[in-house]
């Protein structure tokens, strides 16, 4: 008797659909950022009302809030590595890094050398007295922009459930 051996398939299938969705997401990434860059005044005060915004809600809250997204903004990132160090898949970490890096790189290049004119001068403090050890102010843009890059790259690592999410 022969034995069977079943051939493996493909690690990382390319689909039409990533060809897609990189384009409507360059597209979407030109159309925000162009209309930023050439209406700096109007920028501005759309800037200064979204900051203005959480000085409405009660002090609690908003210091609630902005803890929040920063636990999960430094144990998100912690829990992954751990995860795919624990599964052994250093190919994914070796694609993830690299994302992340240029997603940082490409958010702080447009808003340090583009959008720059376009914020308000005086960003509010939001947070005033809060003994917090992180600043009110983080996770800025560019960490921001790394995680979703990271979260795409990893796209084929992840459960279908949580790729659609």
């Amino acid at each position: 008797m022969t034995p069977l051996i079943d051939a493996l398939p493909p690690r990382h299938v390319r689909r039409t659909a990533d060809l897609s969705r990189l384009l409507v997401s360059g597209v979407v990434l030109v159309v925000t950022v162009l209309p930023a860059v050439a209406a700096h005044a109007s920028a501005r005060r759309m800037q200064q009302g979204l900051l203005d915004a959480p000085t409405a809600l009660p002090p609690g809250l908003r210091d609630g809030v902005v803890g929040a997204v920063q636990v999960v903004a430094i144990v998100a990132p912690v829990v992954a590595f751990g995860v795919l160090t624990a599964r052994r898949r250093g190919d994914a970490i070796l694609r993830i890094v690299p994302a992340a890096a240029l997603g940082a790189l490409l958010s702080w290049s447009v808003t340090q050398l583009a959008l720059t004119p376009s914020r308000p001068d005086l960003w509010p403090r939001v947070l005033v007295g809060r003994g917090a050890l992180l600043h009110a102010g983080w996770p800025s843009e560019a960490y921001l922009a790394a995680c979703a890059a990271a979260v795409v790259a990893a796209g084929p690592w992840l459960e279908a459930r949580l790729r659609r999410t």
